[in-house]
């Protein structure tokens, strides 16, 4: 059995050196490894753009693909040209194993999206996350007026009738208003994009963003451990309850 296992690891290392000796593979080496550090990245600078309209009430979808955009593509120049980090781990070892982790990573969210849930019942985390952004999806701002969510109602003690929620609550500044708990990050970019994709792939989305954890968990992993022990670490991270609920919820 370790004999067919060692014959079977020779065979993929001796296929990708091979590969290393041609100067087109140089080039897709060179992207997959920039791939842990540019999609974080490039999440970061559309969560720039989102919270920056959403702090002065102007969440309009034009601005925020505009600025998203113009942010990545700058950031993306200065990943490709500075990036050049001496990490641990033979070449071979480094290419070998930042191929895997970025498709085993897209297969990881591929399967979590197919098993996308729903919140029937809303409790904080993560549910009131994904309502928040069906609010981003349709409107401009997150002041929530009350009489949206609860109509003519008005608070009662005496019948236990409350106009907040877990997650919700009523602004101390202007009354009639409703907040949404938490930075506002995730439910910005996610109501942005359910304004193109439409709601069942919107909340699908959240797969994607928890393989963008597991990018950037890799990327940083492998500047301190061989790439084999990074890749290690995000099949265990992969493999967590915490993740896999959040990434399908």
């Amino acid at each position: 059995m370790k004999s067919g296992i060692d014959h079977l690891k020779l065979r993929i290392y001796g296929f990708f050196s091979k590969l290393n000796k041609r100067k087109n593979f140089h080039r897709f080496a060179r992207i997959i490894e920039l791939i842990p550090v540019m999609l974080p990245v490039i999440l970061v600078c559309f969560g720039i753009s989102s919270i920056s309209l959403l702090l002065v009430g102007r969440l309009y979808s034009i601005l925020f693909w505009a600025i998203g955009i113009i942010l990545s593509f700058i950031a993306s120049i200065i990943i490709y040209k500075s990036y050049n980090i001496d990490r641990p781990g033979s070449r071979l070892e480094q290419n070998l194993f930042d191929l895997l982790a970025v498709v085993g990573i897209l297969v990881w969210a591929l399967i979590n999206m197919y098993y996308s849930s729903q919140n029937i019942y809303s409790y904080r985390d993560p549910g009131v996350y994904g309502i928040t952004a069906a609010w981003v999806q349709r409107n401009d701002t997150l002041n929530i007026p009350r009489s949206d969510v609860y109509g003519d109602q008005i608070e009662d003690s005496k019948i236990n009738l409350k106009t907040s929620s877990a997650g919700f609550g009523g602004s101390l500044v202007e009354k009639d208003t409703l907040y949404a708990q938490g930075q506002h990050l995730f439910p910005s970019l996610l109501g942005v994009a359910g304004r193109f994709i439409g709601d069942n792939w919107m909340y699908r989305l959240n797969a994607v963003f928890g393989g963008i954890a597991l990018l950037s968990v890799y990327a940083v992993a492998r500047l301190f451990v061989k790439p084999r022990w990074a890749f290690v670490s995000i099949i265990i991270f992969g493999a967590t309850l915490p993740l896999i609920y959040f990434s399908r919820d």
